[in-house]
């Protein structure tokens, strides 16, 4: 299995990009995985046929190689909807393996150790974009901060960026607005939303966004009553 290798990241993506395009749940339980048996995107393609029937069997990647928070807590957040709105989810899940496949590739190979100098900046950038990402988007569908945190510091290149992460965890609202992982304009903006100003949030979401080109997907809005 090509676990973490670039070729079998875009191969989980596609898995997910199919299931996406499943209009109902008996077309997702019917999907067809175009790929070796052994491989991990056929292991997604299982995980994905048992979201509605069986959702602690469908989020448990136990045996698969590649399996970033990113992707366990999307599958988990996609178990807790319905269609179409489940296949919104694994659309995210899509678009967010193909956008930062550098980073994932990154992690899938880390070993929790500082990382050289050489492309250390240009990595830490990816990471910032991806945290972005995650800040934006999964909230966007519903994730609590605590989750989004969460699979950041999973996700995070290195102990570093994992314990600042932590810091944030552990220490709320205070440790956000003292952390490095922000600039001072977000921790501005994370002041306002911790205060409850109206808006704050979604002017957050729009500074992400912009500043860091997100591939941005809003929550698709609920079908009209007949």
């Amino acid at each position: 299995m090509d676990g973490g290798g670039r070729r079998g990241i875009l191969d989980v993506a596609e898995t997910f990009r199919l299931a996406a395009r499943a209009s109902t749940q008996a077309e997702l339980v019917a999907l067809d995985v175009p790929f070796a048996r052994d491989s991990d995107a056929a292991a997604y393609g299982e995980r994905l046929r048992l979201l509605d029937a069986d959702p602690h069997a469908a989020t448990d990647l136990r045996g698969i190689a590649f399996r970033p928070f990113f992707v366990r807590n999307g599958l988990v957040l996609a178990s807790q909807y319905a269609p179409p709105v489940r296949m919104f989810v694994l659309g995210v899940l899509a678009t967010g393996l193909t956008e930062f496949l550098d980073h994932f590739a990154l992690i899938a190979h880390r070993d929790g150790a500082p990382l050289p100098p050489e492309g250390a900046e240009a990595a830490r950038a990816l990471e910032k974009r991806y945290f972005a990402y995650c800040l934006a988007q999964w909230t966007e569908l519903g994730m609590e901060f605590d989750e989004v945190f969460l699979t950041m510091k999973g996700d995070a290149l290195d102990l570093v960026s994992s314990a600042q992460v932590r810091d944030c965890l552990d220490g709320g609202p205070e440790a956000v607005l003292l952390s490095e992982l922000f600039t001072e304009e977000e921790r501005a903006l994370w002041r306002d939303v911790f205060d409850g100003a109206p808006g704050a949030w979604t002017r957050m979401r729009r500074r992400l966004v912009d500043t860091y080109q997100l591939p941005f997907l809003a929550m698709p809005a609920p079908a009209a009553t007949p």
